[in-house]
């Protein structure tokens, strides 16, 4: 689950705009801090579908996940540390 990986608050960027945030969790939920100081809890429904999507496209463009969620470009750059976070470890 990605609760795990935003126990402690990390400050990333969107891929496009290069905007700033921060993602954590809380009480086992995401919460994405913007630039401009507002906060933003990801459903877990929003995330579910957001995955399902993400599987059966694989898509890394915001756009792809319009139909299910405002917060695509938070998500997907919360994947990409991810991914960049396991492949260190993997090594």
């Amino acid at each position: 689950m990605m609760t795990a990986y935003f126990v402690t608050p990390v400050e990333l960027f969107t891929a496009a705009r290069k905007k700033s945030f921060s993602i954590y969790s809380e009480n086992s939920r995401l919460f994405i801090l913007n630039s401009k100081g507002n906060q933003r809890p990801l459903r877990q429904t929003e995330l579910e579908e957001f995955h399902n999507l993400f599987k059966k496209t694989g898509g890394i463009m915001p756009i792809t996940y319009r139909d299910v969620t405002f917060n695509s470009s938070y998500i997907l750059a919360a994947i990409e540390h991810i991914n960049f976070k396991e492949a260190i470890h993997a090594k």
